[in-house]
């Protein structure tokens, strides 16, 4: 499900850092997001992302599946929205 929506698996000493995305990016259909979203099992200690909240977003598996199922759209309304990647592949 990561890959189909445009996400990479990454382990938690490869996650790629803050520099390598550009600032004020959000996911489209989710504007009020931080536009990274980490997975992660609840055991890994995520706080170093948990306090960048304008570059990630954490979920759970859980609550990830609970986002996907939900309905709730916030369209980034920007003409030009900026696009995330500074040409990670």
């Amino acid at each position: 499900m990561i890959s189909i929506h445009g996400g990479m698996y990454c382990m938690p000493n490869d996650l790629p850092e803050k520099s390598f995305f550009v600032a004020g990016a959000r996911p489209y259909l989710h504007a009020h997001l931080g536009p990274v979203f980490i997975l992660h099992d609840g055991i890994v200690n995520v706080d170093v992302y948990r306090a960048d909240p304008e570059v990630y977003t954490l979920f759970t598996d859980v609550e990830f599946a609970a986002f996907m199922l939900m309905r709730g759209i916030y369209v980034d309304t920007r003409d030009d929205p900026i696009s995330l990647s500074l040409g990670l592949a």
